[in-house]
């Protein structure tokens, strides 16, 4: 079963905020990079939405990885991956 991925407005607020930051430091070649690493992450994903470890406070919401740099909060609500939110890992996150 194929699970549908949907963005959050925070999530693509945030992926956006996130590509620019890259764009702007290391140019278009890594931000376009990243952003091809997100959709492979969003593909496996769907085929697998528990690939990634449950919160320990909420367990219905995930934490997954895109790189060492990012991470994203997820959660699954029937046969829909709601994505959150992203953030850089250097930088303290809001949870």
């Amino acid at each position: 079963m194929n699970y549908e991925v949907i963005f959050a407005p925070n999530a693509l607020s945030t992926i956006d905020d996130l590509y620019e930051v890259i764009f702007k430091k290391w140019g278009v070649d890594f931000a376009t990079d990243f952003l091809d690493r997100v959709w492979k992450i969003m593909d496996l994903l769907k085929e697998n939405p528990f690939l990634f470890k449950a919160s320990e406070s909420k367990k219905e919401v995930r934490l997954g990885l895109v790189d060492r740099h990012t991470s994203f909060l997820y959660e699954i609500r029937g046969n829909k991956i709601i994505v959150l939110c992203f953030w850089n890992n250097s930088i303290k996150p809001f949870i």
